[in-house]
């Protein structure tokens, strides 16, 4: 009996990891990266911008499930819709970015 209650924990602990990294990403160290990495494109304020290329961070922390950020930032490369910009990011920096953009939920 105890071994299937490990069993459903290992399972719980799998299913919620890409909430748990997102909860211990830095949202200011998100932000910075996201200044440097993503504004030529994104409006990563609180604000929509007119004119920005590619959707907001605010639209995506509305309206994205966490798991869809991030599959966006993580494995490794981001590339743009048009080919045009790659970027690479570490765990940690991609983790960092996902909880700068959920802290711009409302």
């Amino acid at each position: 009996m105890e071994l299937r209650k490990l069993f459903a924990a290992f399972g719980a602990m799998l299913v919620m990891a890409p909430t748990v990294a997102h909860a211990t990403g830095d949202p200011i160290a998100g932000q910075t990266l996201s200044q440097a990495n993503c504004a030529r494109c994104h409006d990563i304020g609180q604000q929509g911008q007119t004119g920005a290329r590619a959707t907001g961070f605010a639209e995506i922390a509305a309206d994205w499930p966490e798991d869809r950020i991030d599959a966006y930032l993580f494995p490794v490369v981001h590339a743009s819709a048009r080919g045009t910009v790659r970027i690479e990011l570490t765990r940690e920096e991609a983790d960092d970015i996902a909880a700068y953009i959920l802290s711009l939920k409302n």
